[in-house]
C-alpha cells in the first residue's frame, strides 16, 4: 500500500495500479486500495483507451466494501476523481480532434469517447447529486458534440466541411442537457443553459 501510494503521488500510474492490484490479492475488501485502482486506472487512460468502466467499477467495489459510516465520504470523494479524471481525459480528446479531425475514425471516436465521459459523469453525479462540477461538465461535453467540429479540408481555407451528430443522437444529448439543467437550477438558480 505504501508503495502503491507513493506511486501515486509520483503521478506514476501504471506502477500504483499494480501495487493496489497486489494489495488487493492479500485483501479484496480494502477500499483504500480499491479507490487507488480505480484513480490509478483512470490516469491510465489515453485516447485510444478511455478506462472509466474500470474505474468505476472500482469506485463501486470500494463503496460496497465500506463501513456504513464511511460511505457518503467515499461517494464525494469518489465523485471528485471521476471529475478530475474526465475532464482531463475530454481535454485530450478534443485537443486530439482538433488536430486530426480530417484523419480517418477520428470523428466517431472523439464521440464514443465523450459517450464514455458522460456516463462516467452521470455515475459521478448519482454518487454526490449536489456536486455542481459533475452537472457542469456533462452539460458541457452534451454541448460541445452538438455543435461538432467545423474545418478546411483546402489548404487555402476557401471551404468549410463540418462533422454533426445524426439526428438521434443529438436529440438524446438535447435531452440530457435539458435534465441536467434541470438540476443545476434547483442547486443554481442563476445558472445559465449553454445555447446550442
Amino acid at each position: 500500500m505504501e508503495v502503491a501510494k507513493a506511486a501515486a503521488n509520483a503521478n506514476n500510474p501504471k506502477e500504483a495500479y499494480d501495487y493496489y492490484t497486489k494489495a488487493l490479492e492479500y485483501d479484496p475488501r480494502n477500499t483504500t486500495a480499491w479507490v487507488g485502482k480505480g484513480e490509478a486506472a483512470g490516469w491510465m487512460s489515453t485516447v485510444k483507451d478511455i478506462k472509466t468502466n474500470e474505474m468505476i467499477a472500482a469506485f463501486d467495489n470500494a463503496i460496497n466494501y465500506a463501513p456504513e459510516s464511511d460511505k457518503q465520504a467515499l461517494r464525494i470523494h469518489c465523485a471528485d476523481a471521476i471529475n478530475r479524471v474526465t475532464t482531463a481525459c475530454y481535454s485530450i480528446t478534443r485537443k486530439h480532434l482538433e488536430k486530426f479531425v480530417q484523419v480517418g475514425n477520428t470523428w466517431p471516436n472523439y464521440i464514443g469517447n465523450s459517450g464514455l465521459l458522460i456516463s462516467a459523469l452521470m455515475i459521478a453525479h448519482s454518487y454526490d447529486l449536489k456536486n455542481k462540477t459533475t452537472i457542469e461538465n456533462i452539460i458541457h461535453i452534451c454541448a460541445d458534440n452538438i455543435r461538432g467540429i467545423s474545418f478546411s479540408p483546402d489548404m487555402f481555407g476557401f471551404l468549410k466541411k463540418t462533422f454533426s451528430l445524426p439526428a438521434d443522437y443529438e436529440a438524446s444529448l438535447r435531452a440530457t442537457i435539458d435534465e441536467y439543467t434541470a438540476k443545476m437550477y434547483r442547486l443554481d438558480p442563476g445558472f445559465v443553459k449553454p445555447k446550442v
